[in-house]
């Protein structure tokens, strides 16, 4: 078990771990340091989180030694000599063997970025971590094949560090942004080479009517992600001016602009509904809008909807403010919209070819 968070709760999670597993099951307190532009007045600069490790047996768990390169000081005790610690056992010899590499085992201060806003891999999460990060927590306690889960999974970083080296996983979230950003994220990072079911997520229009009805919140950024948008606030609940989503599109001279999305879950709605939509556009100065509802519109709904009129873009003439429903979703249509761009950035590919791995070309020499 690896529990992530800030050091003004780590002492009081380690209390809670420990009444719940034992203190015995304790591994290690890992401090997890990146380097952040700071502001700080009276004190040092927060410049880590804590990571508890605790194992459910004190021996015969799973555990994969991770290895640092050693440091200018003992290199040059050694004076140039292909000499190391190799720890065999819990017993730590020296070796001169030719073949070996040099190496230290890790201790448990590690020193790893976090995601700038400009890092290649941010998606755009809030809370999204390091690749790096748990990739070294799960080749550490895990081996091939085996399962990792991580209940709490965000974006899926635990999940995607997982995928790519060769175990098996279960992701869970609570919210349908999360669970939307690791399926784009898996599919875009390893195409067919991943295969995975996403349970909880509406499959027809009954499933997804019953979402808007249980949980209208949930909906609108459910539908938003399906339909090639974005929760409005990244989902976050709060005043949002009549608007729940919004999409980039490709417009006039192909500069990318933005579009809105107002979600009605309800079963009654009416033209003044579309009409509080193009006056959030008109106020926002916003050229296109999508008015996305569960129930059927009405007439009088898609007249509203048709007088706001066209917009011309290099792709055609598309509807400025238009209706669309789930009954239309689940039959395999889609809003007439010119060619979306994504609110995210894409996922890297990943390559999961052993003979491509770092190192493998070496071992053929």
């Amino acid at each position: 078990l690896y529990l992530h968070c800030d050091p003004t709760a780590s002492h009081y999670l380690k209390l809670v771990l420990d009444a719940v597993f034992g203190a015995r099951s304790f591994r290690n307190e890992i401090i997890w340091c990146y380097r952040k532009w700071s502001i700080v007045q009276g004190q040092f600069a927060r410049n880590h989180d804590t990571i508890l490790f605790y194992s459910k047996e004190a021996s015969g768990h799973v555990f994969n030694p991770q290895f640092v390169a050693p440091s200018s000081g003992t290199m040059k005790r050694w004076k140039g000599q292909r000499q190391l610690a190799v720890i065999e056992g819990g017993v730590r010899r020296a070796s001169s063997t030719a073949e070996e590499e040099a190496r230290s085992p890790m201790g448990d201060w590690w020193d790893i970025s976090i995601l700038n806003p400009n890092a290649k891999e941010r998606l755009g999460y809030p809370t999204q971590k390091p690749l790096a990060l748990l990739e070294r927590i799960v080749a550490a306690s895990s081996d091939p094949d085996m399962v990792v889960l991580d209940p709490f999974c965000g974006c899926g970083t635990a999940v995607d560090a997982a995928q790519k080296l060769g175990r098996r996983w279960i992701g869970i979230d609570v919210t349908h942004l999360a669970v939307g950003l690791i399926e784009k994220r898996l599919r875009e990072g390893y195409g067919d080479a991943v295969q995975f079911e996403t349970i909880g997520v509406p499959r027809d229009l009954a499933s997804a009517r019953r979402l808007a009805a249980d949980d209208p919140h949930q909906f609108q950024a459910w539908i938003s992600l399906k339909l090639g948008g974005w929760p409005w606030m990244d989902g976050k609940k709060g005043g949002d001016r009549g608007i729940d989503g919004y999409f980039y599109y490709v417009g006039q001279g192909g500069s990318t602009a933005t579009g809105v999305i107002s979600v009605k879950a309800g079963a009654n709605v009416t033209p003044s509904m579309v009409r509080d939509l193009g006056r959030v556009m008109a106020r926002d100065g916003h050229a296109m809008g999508l008015f996305v509802c569960a129930a059927d519109p009405t007439r009088g709904m898609r007249e509203e909807a048709a007088s706001h009129g066209l917009i011309e873009t290099e792709f055609g003439r598309f509807p400025a403010l238009q209706c669309f429903t789930l009954a239309e979703l689940f039959d395999g249509r889609h809003p007439r919209l010119p060619p979306l761009v994504s609110p995210n950035r894409r996922a890297s590919r990943v390559e999961t070819r052993a003979s491509h791995q770092e190192g493998a070309q070496a071992a053929l020499l």
